[in-house]
């Protein structure tokens, strides 16, 4: 008897791949972001409101908002420059010491004054 041939392309051989083990620097912005994500509950939600991942804004226009600190707020809850618009004094502590930031900075750099004008801006369809 003859064997017959495959019929058909060669099966590739498939190889497995892992995933990268995350490097220590990405380990620890993990540990940072989940450590204040789970300060959360000193925020003032009742003054500055809620709102979703899916209604956030490019809070790094706001003047001392880089890219990091714009994830520690997402961690916390803060999505929006109305959000933000809304701080007191009181607030402002509470964030400016959740997202383990310079004390005073969130003040110092009028991050209310400046989201009020950015959320202006936005509703009005020019930003």
């Amino acid at each position: 008897t003859t064997a017959k041939k495959p019929v058909g392309r060669p099966k590739k051989a498939t190889t497995t791949t892992t995933a990268k083990a995350p490097t220590a620097a990405e380990t620890k912005k993990a540990e940072t972001l989940k450590r204040i994500s789970a300060k959360k509950k000193s925020i003032d939600f009742a003054t500055i409101g809620k709102a979703r991942k899916t209604q956030k804004d490019d809070l790094k226009m706001v003047k001392g908002i880089g890219p990091f600190i714009e994830e520690k707020l997402y961690a916390l809850g803060i999505y929006t420059f109305e959000q933000i618009g809304k701080f007191n004094s009181a607030i402002e502590d509470k964030v400016n010491e959740a997202i383990e930031f310079f004390p005073g900075r969130v003040k110092r750099d009028k991050w209310a004054v400046q989201a009020r004008a950015l959320n202006k801006k936005k509703l009005a369809g020019k930003l």
